[in-house]
């Protein structure tokens, strides 16, 4: 059996963003767009969108700075983030920048990863579906590898450990200040725990993912998170309306 591979979890990204979003052009903004596949999608829709990301690619759709080095004021009427905001280092600073640049009544969408949920459960599940050859590996195969080995021990798996050791290392904010921030400062419109692992997993799709975080026998390793102007971050007159 066949991974299903990135394709599928881009275009569930994208199917999911383009609920939230008004009719183009926009503006919208995509914040950390890295090699900037979601704002040529966005602008293939005839969005008028900018990607804002250090590593961005060259060209009109791209600004390669920070967030915090951004100096387009906007408004913009749908800001987008998508596994972007939990390495940012000045989380609270970037959040309240959002605010700043988001038309009153303009959507945060947030696309994240919730990497410090990955407990033993969730690792032994994975070993079972992950790739057999090391070649085929990604993030996942090598996040994992150590849990393999102890199992092949008959140890305890110890996975949420690593996790919590690799979230510390690469300096990540876990899900729960993510939540924690964007909670704060915006009006949540929707939220979700999503899917996350199944691009890398072999004959598992979004939909048996979803079944296994049902039936409680993963945790969730992502999340979907909407948002608006809170009214106590709007002008007076716009906040009475």
């Amino acid at each position: 059996m066949e991974k299903v591979g990135a394709d599928a979890w881009r275009n569930g990204v994208v199917a999911f963003v383009e609920r939230f979003l008004p009719a183009p052009p926009g503006p919208i903004l995509e914040v950390g767009c890295g090699d900037g596949w979601l704002t040529r999608r966005l602008a293939a829709s005839r969005y008028a969108v900018r990607g804002v990301d250090p590593r961005a690619p060259r060209g009109p759709l791209f600004a390669p700075v920070t967030l915090d080095a951004f100096d387009d004021e906007g408004p913009f009427a749908a800001i987008v983030a998508i596994l972007s905001l939990h390495h940012i280092s000045d989380l609270s600073g970037a959040v309240a920048k959002l605010v700043r640049l988001l038309a009153a009544d303009g959507s945060l969408i947030v696309v994240e990863f919730a990497w410090d949920r990955f407990d033993d459960a969730t690792a032994a599940w994975c070993l079972d579906r992950l790739p057999p050859k090391p070649g085929h590996g990604s993030w996942l195969h090598r996040r994992c590898a150590p849990a393999k080995d102890r199992a092949e021990r008959g140890e305890p798996l110890g996975a949420a450990e690593d996790f919590q050791r690799w979230g510390r290392e690469e300096r990540m904010h876990p899900s729960s200040a993510l939540l924690a921030a964007l909670r704060g400062r915006f009006d949540e419109r929707f939220f979700e725990w999503s899917a996350y692992l199944y691009p890398d997993l072999v004959g598992v799709t979004e939909a048996q993912e979803r079944a296994a975080m049902e039936a409680g026998e993963i945790q969730p390793l992502g999340f979907r998170f909407v948002g608006g102007q809170s009214r106590r971050d709007l002008p007076p007159a716009e906040a009475a309306c």
